[in-house]
C-alpha cells in the first residue's frame, strides 16, 4: 500500500525527527487532491467552545464559538488540567495530523508536534500534569501510545507491546482503558484495561491488558466518585446491536460490568459532570441525564440556530466544569 493511500485510509477511519524542536522548518507540499476530496466527502470537523452555567434548574450553555474555523480536519479535543487551554489533533496543508494547543484567554493557537508520523487523541499525562499523551500512527501503521514533553518534543513510546490502540481513557495515573482495533478488519473493537506505572512507562513485566467487552464505542471515561463511590470504575458505550446502545461501567478492580442507562439514540461520545450527570449530543442538540436520579434524557441545548449544518460528536468538559468543547462534523 502506498504512503498516500495509507494516509487516506487512516484519515477516513479517524484513527489515530522533530524539526520544530530543533528550530528547523520544512516546506509543506500542497495537499493531494485525493485527500482533499476525501475530506470534503466526509465533511470537515470543527471545534466549538461554549460556556456553562449551573443553576438549580440544571445546566445552561452559552452560544458556542467556532475556535478552529478553517478548511480541514480538527478533532479530538481535550482540556489541560488548568482549564485554560485545549489540545486537539489537526491536519494542515502538509496532510500530516499533528497536535495543536488553543489558548482560551487570547484565542491563540500553537503547534506542538511536527513529525513525520500522525498523532491523534491528545491528553495531559496525569502522572506529571504536563506531558502530552497521544495515539501515534507509526510509519508501518502500528498504533501505540506515545508521550511527548509539554513543548511537543522528545517522543517516547509507552506500553511498547500494546498495539492497535484507536482511543484511550485515563482511569487515574495507574490504569488505562483502551479501545483496541481488531487484528482483522472484520473483528469488533474491544475495551481493554491495563495497568500503568509512570516509573515503568514501557510496561516491562506488566500483565497483558484484560479484554472486558467487544463492540464498544470510542469514548472511555472514569466514572465520577459521586456515582462510583470508593470504587475505580470506567464507563463505555456497548453497541449491543444497531438499535440498542447501552452506557455501561466496569469495576476496574474486579472487572464486573453493569449497566448505567441507554444512550441517546446513535450517540457514542459523552462527558461526565462531577455530580454524576452524563451529557451527549444528537444532531445539533445536547442532552443530559443523571445516572441515578433521571429515568430519561432531557434536552439542555439546541444550537441549530447558531450552527448552520452538521452534527455534534466528541465532547470534552473542562476540569472546572465552566466550559464544554465539542466537535461539529459539518455536512458537505
Amino acid at each position: 500500500m502506498s504512503s498516500l493511500v495509507l494516509r487516506i485510509v487512516v484519515f477516513c477511519v479517524f484513527f489515530p525527527t522533530l524539526l520544530q524542536a530543533q528550530g528547523q522548518s520544512q516546506t509543506s507540499p500542497p495537499m493531494p487532491a485525493a485527500i482533499r476530496q476525501s475530506m470534503q466527502a466526509l465533511g470537515e470537523p470543527e471545534l466549538y467552545l461554549a460556556d456553562i452555567e449551573k443553576s438549580k434548574s440544571g445546566l445552561k450553555l452559552g452560544t458556542p464559538v467556532n475556535i478552529t474555523r478553517r478548511p480541514g480536519y480538527d478533532n479530538q479535543p481535550s482540556f489541560t488540567p488548568d482549564s485554560r487551554s485545549i489540545l486537539y489533533s489537526s491536519m494542515r496543508e502538509d496532510f500530516q495530523t499533528d497536535i495543536y494547543k488553543y489558548s482560551i484567554k487570547d484565542s491563540s493557537t500553537v503547534r506542538l508536534t511536527n513529525t513525520t508520523e500522525s498523532e491523534y487523541s491528545p491528553s495531559i499525562f496525569p502522572a506529571d500534569g504536563q506531558s502530552i499523551i497521544v495515539v501515534r500512527v507509526e510509519k508501518d501503521s502500528t498504533q501505540r501510545l506515545w508521550r511527548f514533553d509539554a513543548s511537543g518534543g522528545n517522543p517516547q513510546v509507552l506500553l511498547d507491546s500494546v498495539k492497535g490502540i484507536g482511543y484511550y481513557g485515563w482511569l487515574g495515573a495507574s490504569s488505562l482503558g483502551l479501545f483496541v482495533l481488531g487484528r482483522e478488519r472484520n473483528l469488533p473493537f474491544t475495551l481493554q484495561i491495563t495497568s500503568f506505572d509512570a516509573e515503568n512507562p514501557h510496561g516491562a513485566g506488566l500483565p497483558k491488558p484484560d479484554t472486558i467487552e467487544s463492540k464498544i464505542g470510542r469514548c472511555i471515561r472514569r466514572v465520577p466518585s459521586s456515582i462510583a463511590g470508593s470504587q475505580l470504575a470506567a464507563s463505555f458505550v456497548h453497541k449491543i446491536n444497531d438499535s440498542a446502545w447501552m452506557l455501561k461501567r466496569v469495576n476496574v478492580k474486579n472487572r464486573i460490568v453493569s449497566q448505567i442507562c441507554p444512550t441517546v439514540t446513535g450517540a457514542e461520545d459523552y462527558v461526565w459532570t462531577g455530580n454524576g450527570t452524563v451529557i451527549m449530543g444528537q444532531g445539533l442538540k445536547l442532552f443530559a441525564r443523571h445516572a441515578r436520579k433521571d429515568n430519561a434524557w432531557h434536552e439542555i441545548a439546541d444550537f441549530s440556530k447558531t450552527i448552520s449544518v452538521g452534527y455534534i460528536k466528541r465532547l470534552a468538559l473542562s476540569p472546572d466544569e465552566k466550559r464544554l468543547v465539542f466537535v461539529v462534523q459539518e455536512k458537505p
